[in-house]
């Protein structure tokens, strides 16, 4: 069952980036012998104290170590494949404990080669951080540059997919990047953020998992790896919970299975006010709520019964227009029926309680609304009218027994009419007269009786 659905952003990064590449080359004799040295001994307590200078100069007998062995070093470090602890300017300021090599510079030691002339180009692509995936042109096409309001957040700085950008140039072979060449790194030069919008369904089982369903599988899977109380709070629970405040349900835990059984429509909470249609010609008794102080006026051949509200301006509690036949009338009482929020003489019903869900497997407790079937035997309004009938009655106001006629036959509220006249009249002539009076205006209110 479908209880509604949402928009969801999910974050994309146009990533600008310069490619560094070259094709791999022999080491020269000199590079060679540094990065042996490097590797054999740059831990080592005794050799790791020599410098380069009396490696290659007093040991191997180089002459002019700074002019033929120093720029070889001076390479390495500008290739980032070895680390030198200091500032130099000869060799003999260069111990081999001051060297390492890094993670590159040891993948090439073992592979026996070094990085030709590095080569630059730029390239531009669209990362979807969620898919792990580079975007086609179609995809880009239909990005956006303003989020959801529920979005999935990500830390831009942080986020740099250079082994997927390898993977892709390597993949589509660019003509520049020439056959042999050795991705040496990517460079990020300028990010920005775009979204991509998902719309996504609440959906309600029978058995009571409460889950997102999207076009896409790959969306629905991607959510079920969600904690469940995560999933709740950061992507579900202010679609359930707006309202809910005001609304107190007071039963807590129903039986989901047999409310969907006799259910008419699920729906969420914070739908509600858009569910509540005051149409003419009708009577409505609703739960007051904030969101309905601009429609609680007369109105055409319609009455509205307002539960648990009083306000200061009607002591009395109603309000009545004889004008068009339009009547609110306000009870401080509770509602009638436990968890009903709205009922019209139609049955049309709706209520929100608390139900036991799961999502992604683990158990929750969640407002719902619902409206059940009109037949439902729950939905009796006698006592509504009863309520009302009382209210009436205990005016002062003769007019007010004219609300009656919203459910009661004309000549039963003639018959209160006349009761109540002659609790304010002893003069029988005057009685006749008043209650002619009201003859009147009851075939006014009611021609067609």
């Amino acid at each position: 069952m479908k209880l509604g659905s949402f928009s969801i952003s999910f974050p994309v990064l146009k990533l600008n980036c310069t490619v560094q590449h070259a094709i791999p080359r022999q080491p020269t004799l000199f590079e060679k012998g540094i990065l042996e040295l490097v590797e054999r001994f740059s831990a080592h307590d005794t050799y790791g104290k020599y410098s380069l200078d009396k490696v290659f100069a007093e040991i191997l007998g180089v002459p002019e170590v700074n002019n033929f062995v120093k720029p070889s070093l001076d390479k390495l470090v500008a290739l980032e494949l070895v680390d030198c602890a200091t500032n130099y300017a000869s060799l003999a300021e260069v111990t081999i404990s001051q060297l390492t090599l890094t993670d590159d510079g040891a993948a090439m030691q073992a592979e026996g080669n070094l990085p030709g002339i590095l080569s630059r180009n730029s390239v531009e692509y669209y990362y979807d951080i969620v898919r792990n995936s580079m975007m086609t042109v179609t995809e880009i096409a239909q990005l956006g540059d303003i989020a959801a309001e529920k979005r999935i957040d990500i830390d831009v700085d942080a986020t740099f997919p250079e082994e997927t950008l390898r993977e892709t140039i390597l993949a589509e072979k660019p003509q520049w990047l020439t056959e042999g060449s050795d991705i040496r790194k990517i460079i990020r030069d300028d990010v920005a953020l775009f979204w991509q919008e998902a719309l996504g369904s609440i959906n309600l089982t029978e058995s009571g998992e409460l889950g997102i369903l999207f076009d896409e599988e790959f969306y629905e899977n991607y959510f079920l790896s969600f904690n469940s109380l995560e999933l709740y709070r950061d992507y579900l629970a202010d679609l359930f919970q707006d309202n809910v405040t005001s609304m107190s349900p007071d039963h807590s835990n129903v039986d989901l299975g047999a409310t969907m059984a006799r259910a008419e429509e699920m729906f969420l909470p914070r739908d509600l006010d858009l569910k509540i249609k005051l149409t003419p010609d009708a009577i409505h008794f609703l739960r007051f709520h904030a969101y309905l102080n601009d429609h609680l006026k007369c109105k055409p051949n319609t009455l509205l019964v307002v539960f648990e509200h009083l306000p200061e301006e009607i002591p009395e509690g109603i309000e009545w227009d004889g004008q068009i036949n339009g009547a609110v009338i306000y009870l401080d009482e509770r509602f009638i029926i436990d968890n009903c929020h709205y009922l019209n003489a139609t049955k049309g019903n709706l209520f929100v309680d608390y139900f036991s869900v799961k999502i992604n497997g683990e158990a929750h407790t969640i407002p719902l609304g619902y409206s059940l079937k009109s037949s439902d035997p729950s939905l009796d309004l006698g006592e509504c009218y009863e309520l009302l009938e009382e209210i009436i009655n205990i005016s002062d106001t003769l007019d007010h027994h004219l609300i009656k006629l919203f459910w009661k036959p004309v000549d039963e509220v003639l018959k209160d009419i006349e009761n109540a006249i002659s609790d304010q009249i002893d003069d029988p002539m005057r009685i006749v007269q008043k209650l002619t009076e009201y003859r009147e205006k009851i075939q006014q209110l009611r021609p067609e009786m």
